[in-house]
């Protein structure tokens, strides 16, 4: 339990007019700040859980680039296949541009692979980042609760009843009501 004399102290500064700027203001202050806080802590985890977009769509045009390729090899593929063996020249040019997409499949290939690596280690990322804010974000409600009910619940009037009662005990001469009695 509190120390009367430092409770009473406390509170005659907070109330008091001729208490500092800063003594007065530092819990309404608190209050706005961990209400912000929890709303902008809130809005994060929604982005957060709405998932790796960027990562996604860099899977997506992969993907896409991979089946490209994939497609312009078998094009190229099958017209060496279809070119006149009487032809060398022409073969010569088919046979390079078949190279030259199976090139560019592998680099496809491995653009691919780079990008699921990236999904799956920002999903990891994430779902560790998820548990930090969804515990700071149980802490915070807690605190909001707290607030709230002092600032517009059965707290705040008991406090202004205190107030009130004192007031009329220090115009009669009569003793103080302590906080929360």
């Amino acid at each position: 339990m509190p120390n009367t004399d430092q409770s009473e102290r406390r509170a005659s500064v907070v109330t008091s007019d001729n208490g500092s700027w800063l003594g007065t203001i530092t819990r309404p202050l608190l209050a706005i700040g961990t209400v912000l806080i929890t709303f902008f802590l809130f809005w994060y985890f929604v982005q957060v859980v709405n998932g790796p977009v960027q990562e996604i769509q860099g899977v997506n045009t992969a993907q896409r680039n991979f089946d490209f390729a994939q497609s312009e090899l078998d094009a190229a593929s099958s017209s060496l296949q279809k070119a006149d063996a009487g032809k060398p020249e022409e073969k010569k040019k088919l046979e390079d541009a078949v190279a030259a997409k199976r090139k560019m499949l592998g680099e496809s290939k491995a653009a691919l692979g780079n990008a699921k690596a990236t999904l799956e280690a920002s999903r990891e990322q994430r779902t560790t980042t998820k548990e930090l804010i969804l515990y700071i974000l149980g802490v915070l409600s807690s605190a909001l609760t707290t607030i709230l009910g002092y600032y517009f619940g059965s707290s705040k009037s008991s406090a202004d009843k205190n107030s009130t009662i004192n007031e009329i005990a220090k115009s009669s001469g009569r003793a103080r009501l302590e906080p929360g009695k």
